[in-house]
């Protein structure tokens, strides 16, 4: 579960709901549910200004635009589960994934979950499972 805490003029009932489901949507799967709650013990500060830009986490805390796609808030989401970018910025705005992490939500843009990005967040969490979600 990722405890979230949403501040900011972009944080309207409709983008927070759009951005819970695209992190719950695109890193649960069979064996591996991700689950998002608001506030709680912890809770990562999220400030959405209105929008676009771009979005970062910094330790338990980051910037999430509202005119963004949803799917800016899952990959950052990754972030709030230990995972870093599978990139190299070359110049600004332009990226160019790790070998071997084509496709996947912490390389590219619209990228996709795959049992190697959940295989990071068991890791980062001592879990000495290798099921990345798959069972």
């Amino acid at each position: 579960n990722i405890n979230l805490k949403f501040r900011g003029e972009g944080a309207t009932p409709e983008v927070v709901s759009a951005m819970r489901s695209s992190i719950e949507n695109r890193w649960s799967s069979p064996g591996f549910t991700v689950t998002t709650s608001i506030g709680g013990w912890r809770a990562s500060r999220i400030n959405i200004p209105v929008g676009s830009g771009r979005s970062y986490v910094r330790g338990n805390s980051g910037r999430w635009y509202a005119g963004d796609d949803p799917w800016v808030a899952a990959h950052e989401a990754g972030h709030l589960m230990k995972l870093n970018d599978r990139y190299d910025e070359t110049s600004p705005g332009v990226t160019t994934p790790h070998p071997g992490w084509e496709g996947t939500i912490m390389a590219q843009h619209l990228g996709v979950v795959t049992s190697a990005d959940r295989q990071g967040i068991l890791d980062a969490l001592g879990c000495d499972c290798a099921c990345g979600g798959d069972q």
